[in-house]
């Protein structure tokens, strides 16, 4: 399914069920899982899958890529140093409500138009981003 032209890898809930799991690390899963541990990707066809050609089925010209004149969106990482480990459950939603987390995974920075918004797992405080449109 993961080569299948018909599906696409990494798509989640994007937080719907708060409270009941977290997707958060399907990235991390595909790139130790599936290309280091197993070989099911290569690293380039990985990010390809997760990048490219997402923003490119949704419509989104100036993401997904590296190039001029796109949005210095990016993720920066060394393969042998990502971790895919278990959600742990933390108490910090409004009214001590819990939730489940997963822990940063290894990712060095992450980078949003330009602007480093985590770094080595932490948050910066920064918060360059803004609503997508498909174009």
């Amino acid at each position: 399914m993961l080569a299948s032209p018909c599906a696409i890898i990494s798509a989640s809930d994007a937080g719907a069920h708060l409270q009941m799991f977290c997707a958060a690390g399907d990235t991390t899963l595909v790139l130790t899982r599936h290309v280091r541990e197993r070989g099911d990707l290569t690293l380039e066809g990985a990010i390809w899958e997760l990048s490219g050609r997402q923003a490119g089925l949704f419509g989104f010209k100036d993401r997904g890529k590296i190039a001029v004149g796109t949005h210095a969106d990016l993720t920066v990482f060394n393969l042998d140093e990502l971790e895919w480990l278990p959600d742990v459950r933390v108490e910090d939603l409004p009214g001590g409500g819990a939730r489940l987390l997963r822990p940063p995974g290894g990712y060095r920075y992450t980078i949003v138009g330009g602007v480093v918004t985590q770094d080595h797992g932490k948050a910066t405080g920064n918060f360059p981003g803004s609503f997508l449109s498909a174009g």
